[in-house]
């Protein structure tokens, strides 16, 4: 929709050559950017995020597997 807009946009910029028109153009593009960078914000968050939910599941796997090696060194030497 926004492409759709820039598209028109600057199609009546160069046709009619008005400054209207490039001030419309470029507020779009900075509004653009504007919300690029709080996505890209947005999705740093996430993967930080997700990357502590995953540590926090290898540490839990890494123990218990330990735990498990163990108690199989136990019963081996037994």
């Amino acid at each position: 929709m926004r492409l759709h807009m820039i598209d028109t946009i600057t199609r009546t910029a160069w046709s009619s050559r008005t400054s209207v028109g490039t001030a419309l153009l470029l507020t779009e593009i900075i509004d653009l950017r504007a919300e690029l960078r709080q996505d890209l914000a947005a999705l740093g968050d996430e993967l930080a995020g997700l990357r502590r939910h995953m540590n926090e599941h290898l540490t839990a796997i890494r123990s218990e597997l330990l735990r498990g090696q163990r108690k199989f060194r136990r019963r081996k030497m037994h």
